[in-house]
């Protein structure tokens, strides 16, 4: 059995007095590609923030490569949906990937070795072509490779995506997943999406999260959990893997005080 890359352990997380994800136990191995599926507000990009380190739980742990993710951060790259940017700015899609670099040097330039690692990570992406393109004047599949090759270029074994193609057609959709296929082959990969019909004929795993969490190898699913899938019926998988579903009264109950929430580190 491969290692653990991610692992959840009873994990409870709130926001103020609400509880957002109930008592998640979930283990991800490395080579594993997972789809995270679930409804809007279910708490699917609170699971992405808990892995990348950005909140901790109220109570369970956390662990990236078996240790406190903060500590493994130089293994993990995050694609988010989009990149926030002054269209204004001159900006090329080469220094774009390159802001994936910014962490290593803590003082003057970006080296010969960085550069050489950017138009690596563009020719990966099928990109190198546009390096020296304005960032601004690509369209929005061009530009969602771009921030995949910006991950890249940290050399990641744990791939976090956050919706990678919502903002993009069918025919690119296809073709960032056909790359997520490829990358899968040296990386573990976390894709969240909300196209079940897409994600999960490439995906090794899926993960239903809807304040509690199903992690389920794609080939265990029963004949009519895969057909839901691929049809996109969200409510049918949801059902069939019990992600609806919580006991109100197991729910974590938080005492109302003015001070901040403990949380356990």
């Amino acid at each position: 059995m491969t290692e653990p890359v991610v692992q959840f352990n009873n994990v409870c997380f709130a926001y103020d007095q609400e509880e957002i994800l109930h008592n998640i136990t979930l283990t991800i191995r490395s080579g594993n590609m997972v789809a995270i599926v679930g409804p809007n507000g279910g708490g699917k990009s609170t699971l992405l923030r808990l892995m990348l380190g950005l909140i901790t739980p109220i109570r369970g742990t956390v662990t990236l490569f078996s240790t406190p993710p903060e500590f493994a951060r130089h293994r993990v790259a995050y694609v988010p949906q989009y990149l926030l940017f002054d269209p204004a700015f001159p900006i090329t899609a080469l220094d774009v990937v390159l802001l994936g670099r910014i962490g290593q040097h803590r003082i003057g330039a970006f080296r010969r070795a960085d550069r050489a690692a950017a138009r690596e990570a563009l020719n990966q992406v099928s990109m190198a072509h546009l390096a020296r393109r304005s960032f601004a004047g690509l369209s929005g599949g061009e530009r969602q490779r771009i921030i995949i090759a910006q991950a890249l270029i940290a050399d990641p074994d744990l791939l976090l995506l956050d919706e990678p193609t919502a903002n993009v057609d069918s025919r690119i959709e296809h073709q960032i997943y056909d790359l997520l296929n490829v990358l899968n082959q040296r990386m573990t990969i976390i894709v969240v999406s909300h196209n079940l019909s897409v994600v999960t004929r490439h995906a090794s795993h899926v993960a239903c999260v809807n304040r509690t969490a199903s992690l389920l190898p794609l080939a265990e699913l029963a004949e009519t959990q895969r057909a839901a899938v691929h049809s996109g019926d969200m409510a049918v998988l949801q059902h069939e893997l019990s992600c609806q579903i919580i006991n109100p009264t197991e729910s974590l109950r938080i005492p109302h005080h003015s001070g901040p929430v403990e949380t356990n580190r």
